[in-house]
């Protein structure tokens, strides 16, 4: 083999190398930024599912729907359909 083709190997196996460290760096960012996402997305869920059950709670308590409004955040309209 001559040292022109042998540097054209190495090169491309340099390059294949970086190409793969580098797809695998870019993959493991974007894996991270979705799970965290999803995370993210599944403990407001659980939170608005607590609050909600809260908000109903304190209406079977007959707590008026003003103060429960006020509390959570949800409309009267919300808490009233609770």
């Amino acid at each position: 083999m001559t040292d022109v083709m042998a540097e054209r190997e190495n090169a491309f196996a340099e390059g294949k190398e970086e190409g793969h460290a580098a797809g695998f760096a870019e993959g493991k960012a974007e894996g991270r930024a979705v799970g965290f996402a999803e995370g993210v997305s599944a403990e407001r869920t659980k939170a608005d599912q607590e609050k909600r059950q809260m908000a109903k709670s304190l209406k079977e308590q007959n707590v008026d729907v003003s103060i429960i409004a006020k509390s959570t955040g949800f409309s009267e309209e919300e808490i009233r359909s609770l």
